[in-house]
């Protein structure tokens, strides 16, 4: 059951119609319609209120008008206050009374805020509040950076889900041997849940196979993030969940089906390939800007969200409307990785082949654009890393074989594929450059 304020849906109890009524009848004239004392009919209804206000009775009710919620579309997106609601275009954004909305809002949508407008248009970077300063600081303190970070935060904001939808997957850019973490990558998918409904679920514990793998989201979620996931995640096993519907089965209840913007965090990079993976996948590296030993509380002096004041709120609420207008006016900006491509060659292969290709093209042992004999460089290889010899996986040929395709898919400076030629029982290999190719640095 629910009762609808100024286009504003809440869900009520038995009894909270029963005590909305016996007010409004307390506040009716002494004699009623038919000329039945008021009294009269409160007494009946104290006498037995159950006989008129339970479940089954008041399923007979019908609303006279049909409910239609109010949801985002291909060019608009909305975000609501209590004093109104916010509704974005690429244009910009403006705030309008409820009365004005032609649809309705479930009132679990609307933020226990008031909105204040904010110029955002030829402001810079750190008069745009806190949490811009802190979007520039993880997108490296480049501009370019910064805005394809904002339009990347647009998109999971925008709740319009009829076109190709893709998951956003945040990374770190340092190259380690640990995985460090700490760069912001939480703190980011918790300012979502800021302004929209928003399940966050431990990647540790995310179990493709556990049909309860999405009991954390509700009916109304609309951004799910898959915070920390382990190593070697399968990112193809989210394919259907990105494009298609999100089957969130919670115990002893009757599953239901949803639609959500998924986010997923990791230390480490996932294996993306073929036009499958790149077409449902955003990918994102934080820079090295925070860490163990410096965080966003060490720059800002405060908690973000709990110790913001007013000010800090209305600054954050324009700047993630802004990023929405972005999104809608120039879609998802990408931007050329800054240590990606590198990054997934090493968590994907080994150390030791790493260290040995980039050692051998310093020496020219290899060159580009040169037939290589696989076999001979797979024995210099093993010669220089006896220890692997022993090791039922990284010793055999046919691993070394897969790094070597692996370091050409990533490398910036080589065609996706490996050129192979077979001759008899030998096989050969080329490392083919890209246009204007440039020898990569150790």
């Amino acid at each position: 059951f629910v009762q609808i304020e100024k286009q504003v849906v809440r869900e009520v109890t038995t009894v909270q119609i029963q005590d909305y009524f016996i007010t409004w009848l307390k506040s009716q004239p002494e004699t009623l319609e038919y000329h039945v004392p008021r009294n009269f009919l409160m007494e009946k209804i104290y006498k037995s209120p159950v006989t008129y206000f339970c479940d089954s009775k008041l399923s007979l009710l019908k609303s006279e008008t049909e409910i239609e919620f109010n949801t985002d579309t291909r060019n608009e997106g909305f975000i609501y206050y209590q004093n109104g609601y916010v509704r974005c275009t690429k244009e910009g954004y403006q705030l309008q009374d409820y009365l004005t909305l032609k649809k309705h809002v479930w009132q679990t949508q609307i933020l226990p805020r008031n909105f204040v407008y904010r110029e955002q248009q030829e402001r810079n970077i750190p008069d745009m509040g806190m949490f811009s300063r802190f979007v520039f600081n993880i997108a490296n303190c480049d501009r370019q950076r910064y805005l394809s970070l904002c339009t990347i935060i647009g998109y999971n904001l925008h709740s319009y889900y009829n076109y190709k939808l893709k998951a956003t997957i945040l990374t770190d850019s340092k190259i380690s041997d640990k995985p460090d973490g700490r760069t912001g990558k939480t703190l980011l998918c918790k300012s979502f849940g800021k302004i929209k409904i928003y399940a966050e679920i431990n990647g540790k514990d995310f179990d493709p196979s556990n049909k309860h793998r999405y009991e954390l989201a509700d009916k109304d979620t609309q951004i799910i993030c898959l915070n920390d996931v382990r190593r070697n995640f399968d990112f193809e096993i989210l394919f259907n969940d990105i494009t298609e519907q999100i089957v969130v089965n919670r115990k002893n209840l009757q599953p239901f089906y949803i639609k959500a913007k998924i986010v997923v965090t990791t230390n480490k990079t996932f294996v993306t390939e073929g036009d499958s993976s790149k077409d449902r996948s955003i990918e994102f590296e934080l820079s090295e800007y925070y860490s163990e030993k410096f965080s966003p509380y060490d720059e800002f002096g405060s908690w973000f969200f709990t110790d913001w004041d007013e000010k800090e709120w209305s600054e954050f609420d324009n700047f993630m409307i802004y990023c929405i207008c972005l999104y809608l006016n120039c879609g998802i900006v990408m931007v050329p990785p800054i240590n990606l491509n590198k990054r997934k060659i090493i968590d994907h292969t080994c150390a030791e082949f790493v260290e040995f290709i980039y050692e051998k093209l310093k020496e020219k042992v290899i060159e580009f654009n040169r037939e290589y004999d696989k076999k001979l460089i797979y024995n210099t290889f093993i010669e220089e890393n006896s220890e692997l010899t022993e090791h039922r996986y990284l010793g055999k040929q046919s691993t070394f074989s897969r790094f070597l395709k692996t370091f050409c898919k990533y490398s910036d400076e080589l065609e996706d594929e490996l050129v192979e030629r077979k001759s008899m029982s030998n096989r050969y290999f080329i490392f083919k450059t890209k246009d204007q190719a440039t020898l990569p640095q150790s």
